[in-house]
């Protein structure tokens, strides 16, 4: 694609955008320094512009297209055939190195571009100039406390449940909506009652009024801050989340149970039936690989409600591309 086609394509994805684009590596390298530090500038910006102001709108993130060649610094002919630069160097470019001695030339002179001399010392250990620029301590990435969420984590006030219980005279004898109680009990417990901690989401694929949950509206506003105006209490962005796309939406969720917070998300049932059975395989094995790591905390299990009935997945069944 060319370059204005991928701007606009970004661009309509609501970024900012700038192209680090060439061939020589070092002035490709300082070209990417001062673009990352545009990021970053960005995003502090952005930031502090809504923790001290509010929300004043949908924000315009930054976005960095690198263009370089494939294969960049590599072999650039093998056997009289281009490699750098075409989709060759996408594979081995240098597959006969045992065997092919002018292979293994090139492989030498490859690796000795990168002056390794300069970067280990004669015990093959890293020089302590470059080994001082990595982090230490929480700032290591395996080791940053929103990598591991279960050390953030901030259990939930819990009431006792029987306080939202529904009456029931007689078998038969008591008509109620099965979702709106629990609409009820998201607004008064889960997001009432744990409204200083903060450390509550809830994720649905459509408006939660049509869900019967529309209660949680009246104390929390919608996460996007533009959906769902006339609920909406103020012009700040809350902690419930509405959009179209389950998959999207499951996303979310994992952005809040990874880190520290715990999360409840809405799909419809042909989503969990179908759609969603990778998904959820993919947190069971976040979940077990956790489980498989002592210095790893426990991370959250997956909520989920069903939002709509085998009969709904059957009748949209055409319109949501699910057989039946």
């Amino acid at each position: 694609m060319a370059d204005d086609d991928i701007r606009h394509l970004i661009e309509g994805h609501g970024y900012e955008v700038r192209f680090v684009c060439g061939d020589d590596p070092a002035q490709v390298f300082q070209d990417f320094a001062t673009v990352l530090e545009w990021a970053h500038d960005a995003i502090a910006e952005i930031q502090t512009e809504a923790r001290t102001k509010g929300f004043q709108g949908q924000p315009r993130w930054p976005a960095i297209v690198l263009r370089t060649p494939k294969g960049w610094t590599g072999p650039t002919v093998v056997d009289g055939t281009p490699v750098s630069g075409t989709f060759r160097a996408h594979q081995v470019p240098l597959s006969g190195v045992v065997q092919n001695p002018e292979h293994l030339q090139q492989l030498d002179a490859w690796l000795r571009s990168y002056r390794p001399e300069t970067l280990f010392d004669a015990s093959g250990r890293l020089i302590p100039e470059l080994a001082e620029l990595a982090p230490d301590g929480d700032r290591r990435m395996g080791a940053n406390p929103h990598a591991n969420g279960g050390r953030l984590l901030v259990d939930l006030k819990l009431p006792d449940p029987h306080d939202f219980e529904l009456p029931i005279e007689s078998p038969g004898g008591s008509w109620c909506e099965n979702t709106r109680p629990f609409g009820t009990f998201l607004r008064d417990v889960v997001f009432s009652l744990n409204a200083d901690e903060k450390n509550f989401r809830i994720f649905s694929p459509d408006e939660l009024t049509s869900n019967r949950l529309g209660d949680v509206l009246q104390v929390e506003n919608s996460l996007l801050g533009r959906s769902l105006a006339r609920y909406r209490r103020s012009s700040q962005p809350g902690r419930s989340g509405d959009g179209s796309a389950e998959r999207a939406q499951l996303r979310r969720v994992a952005g809040s149970l990874y880190p520290d917070r715990p999360a409840w998300t809405l799909p419809h049932l042909r989503v969990i039936c179908h759609g969603r059975r990778i998904d959820n395989r993919e947190h069971s094995k976040w979940l077990q690989e956790a489980a498989a790591l002592p210095w790893r905390e426990p991370i959250l299990l997956l909520a989920q409600h069903p939002a709509s009935t085998f009969g709904a997945t059957i009748t949209t069944g055409s319109a949501t591309r699910v057989p039946g």
